[in-house]
């Protein structure tokens, strides 16, 4: 998988950066070829980090775009107080569309 960030005004720190690239890592068992359960080599995981003002505070804005040979262009778009929240939030996210999108796989 291959990671692209654009970190806007937020300042992404090493480890911020391993924690997304550790939990998007699994991702790549479930964006496998429906028949032969192979992982494609080029899947492209975008992150772009952007920080939000609230009266309550600063909260992050994160939007994730997958882009894999066998489900195409996967979005989700989260926003959270904490980075490693907003990549929690942006697995979850993509990996239930990776799971619908290999459910109407099988189902065609």
């Amino acid at each position: 998988m291959i990671f692209h960030f654009q970190a806007g005004d937020v300042t992404l720190f090493d480890e911020d950066k391993a924690y997304f690239e550790k939990r998007f890592s699994p991702l790549k068992k479930y964006m496998g070829d429906v028949s032969q359960k192979e992982v494609t080599d080029t899947i492209t995981a975008e992150i772009k980090l952007q920080k939000l003002k609230h009266n309550s505070g600063d909260r992050f804005q994160a939007v994730g775009t997958i882009t894999c040979k066998n489900h195409g262009t996967l979005r989700a778009e989260v926003d959270a107080d904490n980075i490693k929240k907003l990549a929690d939030l942006l697995h979850d996210n993509l990996k239930t569309q990776i799971r619908r999108s290999k459910e109407k796989m099988i189902a065609k």
